[in-house]
């Protein structure tokens, strides 16, 4: 917690001490959401974001609801009362209690978080049928407007249907079909119709028209008005259809007037006006027919326009089509939808990289896109190398200036000697001089003559040049006499001073120390990947000396190292430092690096711009959303600026920043919970059932109780709503109770599937950022309850206890019956036994008592 705090005071405080972002058409990128993202229809009408993060966007086919990664689709179904009233979406409002309104052809809904549908809301059309709505506005009251083809209408806040606006009989508003809705600080309503625009006072039913005496007023009393706003400063901006934008100070009671000037490129580019925006900084935002158009300062005496268009070749620039909706998020991010370009998205943040390619209008005059190497040319311009020829670029001017001599070279090095630039080539090396512009080849010994040299260094009275795949040569410069040759396994990628006595040259096959004085090379440090090897395997591409004297190397397989020496002087005592860190971020291969002012390095890449702080061991990554590119840069091709700006080539142009511009980015938005699926079905929520397992959307359930049977296989989706680069998001999950430990994924992985739970409670916890704020970020939880099957549950178990207790009881009593039972038949076996006995007994003693008496009568007898 502590750790996410500083990250985010540091944040802000970044944030705090940068100046808002300086726009220029030529540099200025955006991002687009289209239907090839899953966006219904292309033509954005409305935006808003909600208070959750998801951003809505109304089209001609339906709503969707965007959270940062998918697109979920609201539509009309006539089955289904409950459905979106109509799929023609023209305006969206989120009103105090963030609650989503949804304005168009099939009138007015309001969205049911909870239930995930839409209550209709009756507008009368004054014949029984619903109004189409064209544009919806919350006033300070809480009261929601309500504009139509119809009239307007005013819907109170706990009003269950809207009410039509009796406007006073008179001549006021000329035209009832209305279009926009703005509101002032007093609370009166303005009103943008097919004709003309009239400000009304909700207290006393009074509408007029305040400028009506001024100087264009007769220009806006027919015109279509689109557009409305009231700026922080009380500034009405009117935006009309065919005659421009209008601006009334009431303070004043100055109307200005502001139009299309086709031989002004600071002028508006279209009269047609559709969309109006006054962003955080008091900037202000022009949708037109044309294009966006930006006032940087809407309140000066002369305000300057900045124009953004749409070039069917840049994927970056803005959107095709007219701009119909503007807004921005929390974040500050500008969100412009267009009629066929879905939503153009702006990032303040991501014009910290500038990336320069054919494309580009700054330097369009490249024929080939591939820029092989930089150097400076002056304090504010760059010598750009490229596979077809060498340009000088001025990038604070957008000039690129082509030098026509040069044309068909494949430019690998430049070296600067004097007036004289010295090009390395495919065939060989040429001199080209910048005043005339011409180009000899130069008078070379063969080798290396006829060679592809990929860089030159002069040296008093030698010359080094280094080959694609044939080494290095050593030629005298008085008479250019070939001295030495050092082999190279394949190509060389730079060749540099290290002390007054050695060059440094990066290859392919590892580092090649070479005396100064031309008496050979030193020492060879073969890259390897045994495991005694001093240097790691990868190629070496570039050499830096930091200002503290550490001398740093880019590596094509083992990314950055630090390079030790134990004996000052003795390349045999150098120690190769390796960073973990790169290796785990997928940046094994860098191609150059410059160091800024605070000693952190700044590294081109196989995948985009990277950071690295020496002290603290950080990386951040920088891709296509912060401007630059997201591959291919190319090695030891790096320049400097004489303000700190760095430069780097790549095989799509050049990437230029300033690394004192470049702040801590900002956390994303808190993952939301998207879906909830069971036996890979997806469960909707059902509010009206008791016994339903998902009651409400997932994002605003805190805990469900799931049964077993059900948890067989339980899976669960979740996004973070960041609308600017989604795709450089990693994520963090875990399962409280079975999961050991986070398990990460990246931004196409958005889901954790679990299989066989056992009956318990667990906490699932899923958190998102960037690799560098993934350990920090702040999770979002979700109490998961297993249901046990009936037969484990506590009435099941208490009931089967109860079952075996009596069952035990009763063989218990069974048992005791049964021997009293044969107790008491022993007892009467034993009882007639002894009865018999007593018979026999009693007979005997008759029988003896008849002896007896017949022996007495014998002896009698006798």
């Amino acid at each position: 917690m502590r750790r996410c705090l500083m990250l985010a005071l540091l944040w802000f405080a970044a944030l705090a001490g940068a100046a808002p972002p300086e726009y220029s058409p030529s540099l200025t990128r955006f991002s687009r959401l289209d239907t090839e993202d899953g966006l219904s229809q292309a033509s954005a009408w409305a935006l808003v974001q909600d208070a959750r993060g998801f951003l809505w966007i109304g089209t001609q086919d339906g709503l969707n609801r965007f959270d940062g990664s998918e697109f979920r689709h609201y539509r009309h179904r006539d089955d289904q009362p409950s459905s979106l009233a109509g799929n023609q979406v023209q305006s969206l409002l989120l009103d105090d209690r963030n609650r989503l309104w949804v304005g168009g052809n099939g009138g007015l809904s309001r969205y049911r978080e909870g239930s995930d549908d839409f209550e209709h809301i009756a507008v009368g059309a004054g014949d029984g049928e619903q109004a189409g709505v064209r544009a919806l506005h919350l006033d300070r009251g809480g009261y929601i407007w309500i504009a139509s083809y119809s009239g307007l209408s005013r819907l109170g806040p706990e009003d269950a249907e809207a009410a039509a606006w009796p406007f006073p009989p008179g001549p006021l508003p000329a035209d009832r079909r209305f279009e926009s809705l703005a509101s002032d600080a007093s609370g009166r309503i303005w009103l943008g119709s097919l004709a003309g625009v009239v400000r009304l006072d909700p207290e006393s039913g009074r509408v007029e028209v305040p400028f009506a005496d001024r100087p264009g007023a007769e220009a806006l009393a027919s015109a279509r008005i689109d557009a409305l706003l009231v700026d922080r400063d009380g500034v009405v901006w009117i935006g009309a259809v065919g005659r421009g934008l209008f601006r009334f100070d009431e303070a004043t009671g100055e109307l200005r007037w502001f139009r299309h000037d086709p031989q002004d490129q600071g002028s508006l580019d279209s009269d047609l006006i559709r969309s109006l925006l006054q962003d955080r900084e008091g900037r202000l935002w022009v949708g037109t027919r044309a294009g966006l158009n930006l006032m940087p300062e809407p309140t000066g005496a002369a305000p300057r326009v900045i124009r953004f268009a749409h070039h069917r070749p840049d994927p970056r620039s803005l959107g095709a089509g007219r701009v119909l909706s503007l807004m921005q998020t929390r974040e500050g991010v500008l969100l412009a939808g267009t009629y066929t370009g879905g939503v153009s998205i702006l990032d303040p943040g991501g014009e910290r990289f500038s990336s320069f390619t054919p494309d580009r209008v700054a330097t369009a005059a490249l024929r080939d896109p591939v820029v092989y190497t930089l150097a400076a040319a002056g304090p504010d311009a760059l010598w750009l190398g490229g596979r077809n020829g060498l340009y000088r670029f001025y990038p604070d001017r957008g000039e690129l200036q082509d030098f026509p001599a040069t044309e068909g070279l494949g430019v690998s090095g430049i070296s600067v000697v004097e007036d004289m630039l010295w090009l390395g080539v495919l065939s060989g090396a040429q001199r080209f001089d910048p005043a005339s512009g011409t180009i000899q080849a130069a008078q070379l010994p063969a080798p290396p003559d006829g060679l592809h040299i990929t860089r030159l260094w002069f040296e008093p009275e030698f010359v080094l040049a280094g080959t694609y795949d044939r080494g290095v040569y050593l030629m005298r410069r008085s008479d250019g006499a070939l001295l030495a040759h050092y082999p190279v396994a394949s190509w060389v990628s730079q060749i540099e001073a290290f002390d007054a006595e050695t060059l440094l040259v990066c290859a392919s096959d590892g580092l090649h120390w070479i005396a100064r004085d031309g008496s050979g090379e030193r020492y060879l440090h073969q890259s390897s990947s045994a495991p005694d090897s001093p240097l790691p395997a990868g190629g070496i591409t570039y050499f830096l000396r930091g200002a503290d004297g550490s001398n740093w190397l880019a590596s094509t397989r083992s990314g950055l190292l630090r390079m030790h020496l134990d004996r000052p002087g003795d390349p045999a005592s150098a120690r190769f430092e390796s960073f973990p860190v790169f290796q785990e971020a997928g940046l094994q291969v860098v191609q150059a690096m410059a160091e800024d002012g605070a000693g952190r390095l700044w590294l081109s890449t196989a995948h985009g711009i990277a950071r690295f702080d020496p002290e603290s061991g950080a990386l951040d990554r920088f891709g296509a959303a912060d401007g630059a590119f997201d591959s291919d840069y190319q090695s030891a091709s790096v320049a400097r600026l004489a303000d700190g700006r760095i430069a780097f080539s790549a095989t799509r142009g050049l990437t230029l920043f300033d690394p004192a511009q470049v702040v801590a980015r900002r956390p994303p938005p808190r993952p939301l919970l998207t879906e909830l699926r069971l036996w890979n079905r997806r469960i909707d929520p059902q509010p009206l059932r008791e016994d339903a397992t998902l009651r409400a959307p997932l994002h605003l359930t805190p805990r469900i109780a799931v049964p077993a049977a059900e948890a067989r296989m339980l899976g669960l989706r979740f996004s973070s709503p960041d609308l600017v680069s989604p795709e450089r998001l990693r994520y963090a999950y875990r399962l409280q109770g079975f999961d050991p430990d986070w398990i990460e994924t990246g931004a196409s992985e958005r889901s954790a599937t679990y299989t066989n739970l056992g009956p318990g409670r667990y906490r699932f916890e899923v958190k998102a950022g960037e690799a560098s704020q993934l350990d920090a970020a702040e999770p979002t939880v979700l109490e998961l309850e297993i249901l046990p099957p009936w037969w484990q549950t506590w009435w099941a178990r208490s009931l089967f206890a109860l079952s075996v207790l009596s069952a035990l009881y009763g063989a218990y009593r069974w048992r005791v019956h049964r021997i009293e039972a044969n107790r008491e038949l022993l007892r009467r076996q034993v009882a007639e036994r002894t009865e018999q006995l007593s018979q026999a007994k009693q007979r005997a003693e008759r029988a003896l008592d008849e002896l007896r008496t017949a022996q007495r009568g014998l002896i009698e007898a006798e």
